[in-house]
């Protein structure tokens, strides 16, 4: 697949398989941009997505009552599929895209991981259920942690730094002048090393989504505007 506009690929999952397409896209590359370039045989399953830890299965079932180039799951922050030609999209503007690969099993998965979803166990939950639906062993679990809101801009409250050190990650929380500052995307990874997963499994792209407005929406920089980019990923 070839966008004619920047986007970032995770160089893990990219030297693993070519029959694997991904990509954490930028603001400039809409949906009807990446169904032209993945061709008219895929079809695009995205999410109603609410902050939760709710993850669902995309089979056969959901493929045939969301028939058609375009589906939308309801109420769901994270989608598994074993079919090819279906990819997987998350929408973010802040938040952490998140994408996983079983190259063994032959399963794929996105998440969307904001500060809600990442206490309320969704990391975990993936990794659980590609094991119980696909019989996926954490150690060949590979994943790619995108662009988000780095620590260098995510200033959080004691009501939201209090939650993660009882979470068991503190050092996440970065303390600068006085101020609280939240590491959201190695909060992924370490969660990620807990549910099984291996170190050199993970690959974390460190790109600031508030930082690069020619290139990211941020919902912290746009004081709550809804716009947002995609990232996606598919078996061929």
């Amino acid at each position: 697949m070839r966008l004619n506009a920047p986007y970032f690929t995770s160089g893990l999952l990219s030297n693993t398989s070519n029959s694997v397409s991904h990509g954490f896209l930028t603001k400039i590359i809409d949906l009807e941009i990446l169904g032209q370039a993945l061709g008219k045989d895929f079809c695009l399953m995205s999410m109603n997505q609410v902050h939760g830890s709710n993850i669902e299965i995309v089979d056969g079932k959901v493929l045939r009552y969301n028939s058609g180039f375009f589906g939308v799951i309801q109420f769901s922050d994270g989608l598994i599929t074993a079919h090819k030609k279906v990819a997987l999209v998350v929408k973010t503007a802040d938040c952490v895209p998140i994408l996983v690969y079983d190259p063994e099993r032959n399963v794929v998965g996105v998440l969307h991981a904001g500060w809600r979803g990442t206490l309320g166990g969704i990391l975990l939950g993936i990794v659980e259920s590609m094991k119980e639906a696909f019989g996926s062993n954490p150690l060949d679990i590979l994943v790619a942690i995108g662009p988000s809101i780095g620590p260098c801009c995510y200033e959080v409250k004691d009501d939201v730094s209090s939650l993660f050190i009882k979470g068991g990650l503190a050092t996440c929380i970065l303390n600068r002048n006085g101020k609280m500052y939240l590491d959201i995307p190695d909060a992924g990874r370490v969660l990620f090393e807990k549910a099984g997963v291996l170190p050199n499994h993970i690959d974390c792209i460190k790109v600031c989504s508030r930082c690069l407005p020619n290139l990211f929406h941020s919902y912290r920089r746009e004081r709550g505007k809804n716009e947002v980019q995609y990232s996606f990923i598919a078996m061929c």
